[in-house]
């Protein structure tokens, strides 16, 4: 230990010696409390972190040490999250002293101490989303020189990105859709750059990135290189990728300010899709295959448990399985979710003795639990008509089991149960025996998306005059009742005007009658003002059955405040099938909440998301803009909403006349203004 602490006393006398004509203006961010070190950490999964723990006055090597990280961090900049601990403000605090004992005064001639947080490299399961474990630290032994740290940075920063060697390697990237943003860097180098690897850690999860190999001509021609290294954006538009070339510095700065460009315009692109189609169960145009790994299969069932699912689980190639597999696409189309899987030994683990051979084809029947032995294998006829006729009648037919009605009477009460109950119902109206078009109404009517809000109604067989009553067209027919008067038998409609009752037809009107029940029940949510703490609570932090989203407003600004209350009214609409309370309180006026959660005045308005159940929060920290209230509010989606973090205690409304507040600073206001026209008036005079 003594020789050690030797050594990093050389070190920075060398340093010192190298050093002495060099300005450092470096600008780091001290830590002065213990838990702000994990929040840091924590904050940043994905991003190599760098931690000088060290004191700011009174010692001399510390002083040194800064100096040396200060230059560090110039040379990192972007790519390396670097902080200092500022041991006596730690030290302050009795309860971080056990935490942190290195902060000892008495142990300050032990003083720097240099730790990594180097992010976990385990591949992204985008179905899981295991990609927020904490980083684990790597204390620093070497030469303390901005050099040696930077060469130890190199070996520990990770890299999330995709080798691309040949055309279909980029097949296989671009097929995986779940992260619709690619960044490519075609170039001639054999490991990814700085900049492109601390950038594959900060946007993780967000962008994929890939290194294509400008040495394949197939490469080079497919994507017009000339000139490398060429960066390109490829952006999941429907089902093909829009190409945006980067023409700056290959910068970490400059990359992101890019990467940010295409991440806003998708934004807006999803806003537009929201706020002009209103998509609740999105059907492609085409029959999308994806390629799983045996691992993604049981989160794959989880994520899709109200579709039914086919797997093709290969060992090599098998033209037959590919055969029937080709057929199930044909037949059912964009019905089914479509997987293809190269087994190894982890799918014997999975079904065990339920799957004996390989390669096969196996059909998961829609239901609200599932697990790997549930599926049904799929064989070879030599009738194309056999084997579909074959999976509907004894693979999918046990499944359709559903509540349906056979006469007028059982349909109108089934349609007065949907109305009372605040949705509009839809009749689907469908012959006994056709099993192919009771599939398609079936996976529709299993849709909670459109369960909240529509009631249908599975009409078997009705008569013509039946028929005529409910103004069906016929048989298959589909027909939304929107209102139902009982007693003069009057309905009010919207009727379904497509000729065909092909999937998706069916589901973009039902997306539509959807859509138009959420507005009607959306605009009858009001954002409640929020004024005393008898208000907060009863509304908000006593009600754990649904989180709260409360605005903090500056009310003394009139205009701003209207243009940000429309905000949150459109985040209300776009946001409809999130269960949430929507609140503003006057943060201008009751300023202990500006203490409560650390945002300066200036900094209004702003946005917090309130978990009463978890006792957890997050706050807006970007400007208050409805993109980035869209990515705030995409963030929070999901069992694992991203950012959240501990209440720091019980919050408190103070009993304030908020009106006579805003008022009087309103008043405060237009004499400043009074004032300086006068001042501006003398100084014209003079």
């Amino acid at each position: 230990m003594r020789s050690f602490k030797l050594f990093i006393l050389v070190s920075l006398a060398i340093f010192v010696l190298m050093s002495s004509s060099r300005q450092v203006n470096a600008e780091l961010v001290t830590i002065t409390q213990f838990s702000d070190i994990a929040d840091k950490v924590r904050s940043n999964p994905n991003s190599l972190s760098a931690i000088m723990v060290t004191r700011l006055n009174q010692c001399e090597r510390c002083n040194v040490g800064v100096k040396v990280f200060k230059e560090y961090a110039a040379l990192v900049d972007g790519v390396v999250l670097t902080y200092l601990v500022d041991c006596e403000k730690v030290w302050e605090n009795f309860e971080d002293q056990p935490r942190i004992p290195a902060c000892d005064p008495e142990k300050k001639d032990q003083l720097p101490h240099i730790t990594f947080f180097q992010p976990e490299s385990d591949e992204l399961d985008i179905y899981n989303k295991k990609n927020k474990k904490l980083p684990k630290d790597v204390p620093y032994q070497g030469m303390v020189s901005p050099d040696a740290l930077m060469q130890k940075s190199k070996e520990l920063l990770p890299s999330f990105i995709k080798t691309i060697s040949n055309p279909k390697d980029i097949d296989n990237y671009l097929n995986f859709k779940e992260i619709p943003l690619k960044l490519v860097l075609f170039t001639d180098e054999e490991q990814p750059p700085l900049f492109l690897r601390a950038l594959s850690g900060q946007y993780r999860g967000q962008v994929d990135f890939g290194l294509a190999d400008v040495d394949n001509r197939k490469l080079k021609k497919r994507y017009n290189v000339s000139n490398f290294p060429l960066l390109i954006a490829l952006k999941l538009s429907g089902t093909d990728y829009e190409r945006a070339d980067f023409s700056g510095e290959f910068t970490v700065p400059a990359v992101a300010s890019f990467i940010q460009e295409q991440l806003k315009s998708m934004q807006v692109d999803k806003q537009n899709t929201k706020q002009n189609q209103g998509t609740y169960f999105d059907i492609p145009e085409n029959v999308d295959v994806q390629e799983l790994k045996p691992g993604q299969i049981l989160a794959a069932l989880k994520k899709y448990k109200e579709n039914f699912v086919a797997f093709h689980l290969q060992k090599g190639k098998s033209s037959e399985t590919a055969q029937i597999f080709d057929q199930l696409k044909q037949d059912f189309g964009n019905m089914f979710k479509y997987y293809q899987v190269q087994c190894n030994a982890e799918c014997n683990e999975i079904f065990g003795s339920s799957l004996s051979t390989y390669p096969a084809v196996i059909i998961y029947p829609l239901s609200g639990t599932r697990n790997q032995q549930q599926f049904v294998k799929v064989n070879k006829y030599d009738d194309k008509n056999d084997l579909s006729s074959e999976i509907l009648n004894s693979v999918l037919y046990s499944n359709l089991v559903e509540s349906e009605v056979e006469n007028d009477q059982d349909a109108r009460k089934k349609i007065r149960e949907g109305l009372d109950g605040k949705k509009y119902s839809v009749i689907l109206a469908h012959d006994k025996y056709d099993h192919y078009q009771k599939l398609i109404f079936f996976i529709v009517t299993q849709q909670q998306r459109f369960r909240k809000y529509l009631n249908f109604v599975r009409y078997v067989n009705p008569t013509q005059s039946e028929i005529k009553n409910w103004s069906l067209n016929g048989v298959p027919g589909i027909v939304a009742v929107l209102e139902l008067n009982d007693f003069q038998n009057t309905f009010r409609r919207s009727p379904y005007e497509q000729k065909d009752f092909q999937f998706k037809s069916v589901v973009d009107y039902l997306n539509q009658i959807a859509i138009q029940k959420q507005d009607e029940v959306v605009d009858q949510i009001k954002v409640e003002e929020i004024k005393k703490q008898e208000e907060l609570e009863e509304k908000c932090l006593l009600n754990t059955e649904k989180p709260c989203l409360i605005a903090l407003f500056d009310m003394s600004k009139e205009g701003k405040f209207k243009l940000d209350l429309e905000k949150i009214n459109k985040i209300k609409k776009l946001y409809a099938d999130r269960d949430i309370g929507y609140f503003y309180i006057d943060a201008k006026c009751h300023r202990e909440l500006l203490q409560y959660f650390k945002i300066h005045d200036t900094n209004l308005n702003s946005l917090v998301y309130l978990d009463q159940k978890k006792t957890k929060y997050r706050l807006l920290k970007e400007a208050f803009e409805l993109e980035n209230l869209i990515s705030f509010m995409d963030d929070l989606q999901g069992k694992k909403p991203k950012g959240l973090v501990a209440l720091p205690g019980s919050i408190d409304l103070d009993e304030r006349d908020c009106d006579a507040f805003n008022a009087s600073e309103k008043q405060r206001l237009e004499q400043e203004r009074l004032q300086k026209s006068k001042s501006k008036y003398k100084k014209d005079e003079l």
